[in-house]
């Protein structure tokens, strides 16, 4: 199952959040070559991501920055932490002014472009994929994990203060 969704989040909400990645620089992690913060959503986020899919619920939410030359390797989703994943993800293309960056599915030969606002939804644990290198520019992704285990929610087991979301920062 692949869903690709055009405009998702206005280009307001997609400059909300690469604000909120911006001011909260402190708290960003490194993971490989990219740099995630790690958000609890909004409940504007959480119904507008979860209303294609009934008993989903958002189990992580990552806003993500890729500078260039980053990328992500062909890799299979695992369980989050805090309880068993649908396999449910969807990556958002937060910006498009960079090179590259693609979402791509292995197996599929499907490519998604970059095109801010669009949504792509699809089954990471079941589809191997992977993020083709940001040759110039630099990335942004809304990055969120789904469980159909509204005990795994991530308000119930991620410790994690801050609200991402268009007027919850």
């Amino acid at each position: 199952m692949f869903l690709i969704v055009p405009n998702l989040i206005d280009l307001k909400m997609c400059s909300s959040l690469i604000d909120t990645h911006q001011k909260n620089i402190n708290l960003v992690r490194n993971w490989r070559n990219t740099h995630p913060l790690l958000c609890k959503p909004s409940k504007e986020i959480e119904n507008i991501f979860t209303r294609f899919f009934p008993h989903q619920y958002v189990q992580r939410m990552e806003i993500v920055k890729w500078p260039t030359n980053s990328f992500q390797a062909k890799h299979y989703d695992e369980d989050q932490i805090g309880g068993d994943s649908s396999g449910l993800a969807s990556i958002t293309y937060l910006n498009d002014d960079y090179e590259g960056g693609q979402t791509c599915i292995v197996d599929e030969k499907l490519c998604v472009n970059p095109k801010i606002g669009t949504t792509f939804f699809f089954d990471g644990k079941k589809y191997e994929h992977e993020v083709k290198p940001i040759t110039d520019g630099i990335r942004y992704t809304l990055a969120l994990w789904y469980s159909n285990d509204p005990n795994c929610r991530m308000d119930n087991h991620v410790n994690v203060d801050r609200h991402c979301g268009v007027y919850s920062v």
